[in-house]
């Protein structure tokens, strides 16, 4: 995919026009804060970019003037689920109902809701929890990429919305201890009963969907004194909880920019830039991260010094990372390969090699079966080639393959 980044208003614009340039000396190489959106029922990937969109949005206008001004980048952890306002429809019709205005006087509030609705809105609440999530891959990618953005000096901040906040929850869990001062999440909506790392959280009286599950955080702000009827169920992330000019939109953007405020900049000995690759694995003891440079140069554990970029971590262990970064003073146009060689270990090996160019991240995953030691340093399986035009004058433009 292409993309390109601008030097001047680049936390706003790269949201919404995907054609734009990045200076090599901008923001995204020096410490900064990841604020990262996780969605929750109702949405697929697209309405979670959205809302993540329409945050940034909001909250660019409140930072404007602020030391956070300029250092923020906007990220979406898009959590699956299943729950749908159909599951609601169908069971209406299936209790033989008709009258569809009284359905949705039922969502308004306005007369006592069925059982048979209440029942269904507490197994749509539920649809997900901890237990189950504990086996979702989507908990994996997230702990793997703030793991990322954490050890090489970020801030990380989590802005959960409804089952968004099991996953934060669970992440929470995966994280790397040394850098637990640099995280945290801001709950919206929150199903769960806590909110890790004891951070703040936002649930409206009108959220119908939140307060038919037993055990959930209290509603804690009433938003509209009365109905909303842009969002019946007072759950909806956009609708209800960021409503424009409405009491909850301040509380959120407030608890966040607090919550950046508190958080530290974690120590680390990784170097950030504007490409980074991480290679992580499992438990047999050697994977290599092997990157192949424009200029010809190929790093890895026995030249770890390219010309535009450094290994600044090899692992002969487990589990790794590897770290490879191209600072923004030497990275160089041409194209970047990205390899893993499985050197040495026991059985089938999955590594997860994830690159971050520029405000764009991928991952991929590969399962290595059979071990080569160095006679494979020649040859490591390519899984990802970043293709740089331009210059640091005029800014670069960035082709990810």
């Amino acid at each position: 995919m292409k993309t390109k980044l601008s030097l001047t208003f680049v936390l706003i614009f790269a949201l919404f026009f995907p054609n734009l340039v990045c200076s090599a000396d901008g923001r995204l190489c020096q410490q900064g804060v990841f604020v990262v959106f996780g969605n929750g029922v109702w949405n697929d990937k697209e309405d979670a970019d959205s809302s993540r969109d329409l945050l940034a949005w909001r909250l660019e206008s409140h930072v404007a003037g602020t030391d956070l001004e300029g250092i923020i980048t906007y990220i979406t952890a898009h959590n699956p689920s299943d729950g749908t306002l159909l599951d609601l429809v169908e069971t209406f019709e299936q209790n033989l109902q008709t009258d569809w205005s009284q359905f949705w006087r039922y969502l308004a509030g306005l007369d006592p809701m069925p059982d048979f609705l209440q029942n269904k809105l507490i197994e749509i609440a539920n649809t997900v929890d901890e237990s189950i999530l504990q086996g979702n891959p989507a908990v994996q990618d997230n702990v793997e990429k703030y793991n990322k953005f954490l050890s090489e000096g970020n801030k990380v901040v989590v802005v959960a919305h409804s089952q968004g906040n099991l996953f934060a929850n669970i992440a929470y869990l995966g994280l790397d201890s040394q850098y637990s001062d640099g995280f945290g999440i801001v709950s919206v909506g929150n199903p769960d009963n806590y909110v890790a790392g004891s951070g703040p959280y936002t649930t409206l009286d009108e959220d119908i969907i939140i307060g038919s599950v037993p055990g959930s955080l209290p509603a804690n702000l009433d938003n509209f004194f009365g109905i909303n009827l842009q969002d019946l169920s007072g759950h909806t992330f956009e609708k209800s909880y960021m409503a424009i000019g409405h009491q909850a939109e301040t509380k959120i953007l407030g608890d966040i920019m607090n919550t950046i405020n508190e958080l530290n900049f974690p120590d680390t000995t990784l170097g950030n830039g504007i490409i980074t690759a991480t290679l992580t694995w499992g438990s047999n003891p050697d994977l290599d991260l092997h990157v192949f440079e424009p200029n010809g140069s190929h790093v890895y554990y026995m030249n770890l010094n390219g010309i535009s970029g450094f290994l600044d971590r090899d692992d002969v262990t487990s589990y790794g990372p590897e770290h490879y970064f191209v600072s923004c003073d030497t990275i160089e146009p041409g194209t970047y390969r990205f390899g893993v060689n499985y050197y040495y270990g026991y059985s089938a090996e999955t590594g997860t090699l994830s690159i971050q160019v520029g405000d764009q991240i991928r991952s991929r995953q590969r399962t290595f079966t059979q071990w080569f030691y160095s006679s494979g340093d020649s040859i490591p399986y390519i899984m990802f080639e970043v293709e740089v035009t331009g210059s640091k004058e005029e800014g670069f433009e960035f082709v990810i393959q």
